[in-house]
This record gives structure tokens, C-alpha cells and sequence, in this order.
């Protein structure tokens, strides 16, 4: 709901995680990229538990890696994940464009 409210537009949406639930094996978020990433496909993730962010950016070194600040994750600190403290944060930083692929 929280990314509807803002205009984000969204065709499905995956659960994920360390934690097991309704009986099926847990995945971890960067397995459930895996199984729907294309070829060449860049990506966006965001996330405010910071085992999500380091396990998504050691599976995915070359994607960009945001933690959503929140209480529980102050002490968190990593070279190359980003730090939101709102979605404009993320939405409104620049990007680079790979015209490669």
C-alpha cells in the first residue's frame, strides 16, 4: 500500500526472507530475484532489515541496494548500500542507464 500511495506502480508481489511461513521453505530475497531476473535485467531493492540488503547485494554486487532507515537498523553501516530515510530518497536519486543491454 505504502508504494501505491506514492505512485509506484507494481505488476506482482514476492514474499521473501530468512523466516519460514505457511509451511513453505524459506527464501531468501535474493533467491526470489534469481528465479525472476531476465538476462542483463538491472534492479532497484529496497529494504529495512539489513541482513535483506547484504545478502541481495553479495548475490547482486553490479544492483543498487538501499536500507530504509528505521529504529532497529541505526547501527548498520556498509561501503556500497545506500541509506533512504524516505521514499523520495530513493525515487529521486540519479541513476545510471546501461544502453547496452
Amino acid at each position: 500500500r505504502n508504494l501505491k500511495k506514492i505512485g509506484y506502480q507494481f505488476t506482482s508481489a514476492h514474499c521473501a526472507g530468512f523466516v519460514q511461513y505457511d509451511g513453505h521453505p524459506p527464501q531468501t530475497k535474493a533467491d526470489v530475484i534469481q528465479n525472476l531476473l531476465e538476462d542483463h535485467e538491472q534492479f532497484l531493492f529496497v529494504d529495512d532489515h539489513p541482513d535483506n540488503c547484504v545478502n541481495v547485494h553479495e548475490s547482486f554486487p553490479e544492483a543498487e541496494v538501499w536500507l530504509m532507515t528505521r529504529p532497529h537498523n541505526q547501527d548498520f553501516s556498509h561501503p556500497v548500500i545506500r541509506r533512504a530515510l524516505h521514499w523520495d530518497d530513493v525515487f529521486k536519486h540519479p541513476r545510471e542507464v546501461d544502453h547496452e543491454h
